[in-house]
């Protein structure tokens, strides 16, 4: 699977997750999602007619993970990417949703 797959891959298992787990907060004038999982925070800020933004970074530490998204949802731009062992706390949720 090349980055790029594997970003989006990221993505799609991080954004279904915050939809059914994450609460609701305001960043300034922005829609913004949080959850904390598997000793990650995870971050969806929808910039409106900019797109989103999806961030994740293990609780107090820096930024492992940077994707915003066109609002067509054709185009990404991947900010940060650091590969690493954090990725399989999204795999796991792809792979039981998979499963049923």
């Amino acid at each position: 699977m090349s980055r790029t797959e594997k970003a989006k891959a990221i993505r799609s298992a991080a954004l279904a997750m915050i939809e059914r787990d994450g609460i609701d907060r305001i960043c300034g004038k922005f829609r913004s999602r949080m959850l904390f999982v598997g000793g990650y925070e995870v971050s969806h800020i929808k910039l409106g007619y900019a797109g989103d933004i999806l961030d994740i970074w293990p609780v107090n530490a820096n930024k492992i993970f940077s994707m915003r998204a066109s609002p067509d949802g054709r185009r990404f731009d991947i900010t940060t990417f650091k590969r690493g062992d954090w990725e399989a706390t999204f795999e796991a949720d792809q792979r039981a949703k998979a499963s049923g």
